[in-house]
């Protein structure tokens, strides 16, 4: 459960500096 939350905020971050990036 834990390293599976801390996928899931590690791939939101990951997400958002996309995002940044693109735009």
């Amino acid at each position: 459960m834990k390293r599976n939350r801390f996928f899931l905020s590690l791939l939101f971050m990951v997400l958002i500096v996309l995002f940044v990036i693109l735009f």
